[in-house]
């Protein structure tokens, strides 16, 4: 967390910042950092054993940013839709049969190599399920989203003008209900930064009209408080640290300049879905005797990008989502 905020901070201080009308968060503006958000995950997910002077200790909380600029992005990209006009109830149910379908192959493939490694498949099936509410790990955040979704859709539906408000509403009984059974807390931590994504593209207009120093400066200064004070805040107030983070870091980050991406970039973005989707396989493939931390880390960043890459070819050939 503290790398992502201080390389933040030094990019929007070296570079000449752009003029209004650029700095809106486009597709293109974004590419990058969402390209690069799966990997800071799975930092996050070996900074049990990776050994890496000075920031090693980073990596155990740099993922929580990551998710929480994931949902950032998902809830800018329904308010885009909706300021379209072109959110429709209709759509819902395929938006999150897409979401779940992304699922099928990356969990037969899991059991598959757990059978080939003669794991108890009930057992792994159990401690799974506890850990994700669904059978692959490190899915739990596709299922976070379809709730979030119908949480959105349905605000939109009963108060359209007022739907921020209802969102908002929703996102804390959800809260209530998740801390009421016990939820794991990283189930829901992040909703609020999915709210912060809604509420930012919502007045985007106008934080861009804002005098670039001040909105800099106060960005900076929010982001620079939040990321220090970040490990001594209670559980409780997590979710609320969530929502200004990420509104901070992408007030900050709009202005920087478009940075131009290359054709790696590209098809990192491309797979990003899966990458998120098939670590758990690489840490299944690669055990944690006989490497060392660092280079196991390597290697299971290495085995995840190639089965992404089979498992988004495999979707491309099945082509079923675009008939949908």
């Amino acid at each position: 967390m503290r790398l992502l905020a201080i390389s933040i901070i030094l990019l929007s201080l070296c570079f000449k910042s752009p003029i209004s009308e650029q700095r809106y968060l486009t597709k293109e503006k974004c590419l990058i950092l969402r390209a690069i958000l799966p990997f800071l995950v799975i930092l996050q997910h070996c900074s049990g054993f990776i050994n890496i002077p000075y920031i090693s200790s980073d990596f155990g909380i740099v993922g929580s940013a990551a998710v929480g600029l994931f949902f950032f992005f998902s809830g800018y990209g329904l308010e885009v839709k909706k300021e379209k006009d072109s959110l429709k109830l209709t759509e819902l149910p395929l938006r999150i049969c897409k979401l779940l379908y992304k699922l099928i192959i990356p969990t037969i493939l899991f059991y598959l190599i757990n059978i080939l490694l003669n794991n108890s498949i009930i057992d792994v099936l159990i401690n799974t399920f506890e850990m994700n509410f669904y059978i692959l790990p490190y899915s739990w955040f596709i299922i976070t989203l379809c709730i979030l979704y119908i949480l959105f859709y349905l605000s939109y539906i009963l108060t359209k003008r007022y739907h921020l408000h209802s969102l908002l509403g929703f996102i804390f009984i959800l809260h209530v209900i998740c801390m009421k059974f016990n939820v794991p807390t990283y189930i829901y931590i992040s909703n609020l930064a999915f709210f912060s994504g809604a509420i930012y593209k919502r007045y985007e207009c106008n934080i861009i009209k804002l005098r670039l120093s001040h909105l800099k400066w106060c960005s900076i200064l929010c982001l620079g408080l939040l990321t220090i004070f970040a490990i001594r805040l209670p559980d409780g107030l997590r979710p609320l640290f969530r929502f200004f983070w990420t509104f901070s870091f992408m007030a900050l980050y709009a202005t920087l300049p478009s940075i131009k991406t290359n054709n790696l970039w590209n098809y990192l973005n491309t797979i990003g879905l899966q990458v998120y989707l098939c670590q758990g396989i690489a840490f299944l493939l690669i055990p944690d005797k006989g490497f060392n931390g660092t280079l196991r880390t390597i290697l299971i960043i290495g085995l995840t990008i190639i089965i992404a890459s089979i498992v988004n070819k495999l979707y491309a050939k099945l082509n079923i989502t675009k008939r949908w």
